[in-house]
């Protein structure tokens, strides 16, 4: 897990702090801008965002979901679908923005971000990343080393 997020954070914009890592899942939590409060990462009203990565293999696209359709597929035959939705489960104005791709062999990554809820509500009203830099991520030749 350790590899999986130092390949991500690099891969982050540079707009963005880290406050912690997760240390059983591959996640982040972010805050946009500087702070002089990041060693208490407990203190969640900081969080702008969880980013989330899942490297999956042996993956198929034979059910269709998520490369439905509507999935993109780029000229080396990787697939990408995107999809906007709820967030933190019972946080009306939480929202999770998630880019899939699936490239030849089986070989996926999934980069997701939501906007969670601290106390109560989100601090913002979407992602701290777009759906573009997101989809950057998810397409960086540097998860190649995972395959």
């Amino acid at each position: 897990m350790a590899a999986v997020l130092g390949t991500l954070v690099p891969l982050l914009p540079k707009n963005l702090q880290v406050l912690d890592q997760g240390k059983d899942h591959p996640y982040v939590h972010v805050h946009v801008g500087k702070t002089d409060n990041v060693a208490q990462t407990d203190n969640v009203a900081q969080i702008d965002s969880t980013v989330r990565v899942d490297i999956q293999h042996g993956m198929s696209d034979a059910a269709g979901e998520p490369f439905g359709a509507d999935a993109e597929i780029l000229p080396d035959g990787t697939k990408v679908a995107t999809r906007q939705g709820p967030g933190d489960k019972g946080v009306e104005a939480s929202v999770m923005w998630i880019v899939d791709t699936l490239r030849a062999g089986g070989f996926g990554v999934v980069i997701s971000a939501y906007n969670p809820a601290g106390h109560g509500t989100p601090r913002r009203s979407t992602p701290a990343l777009t759906m573009e830099q997101l989809r950057e991520i998810a397409l960086s030749p540097k998860w190649d080393q995972f395959r």
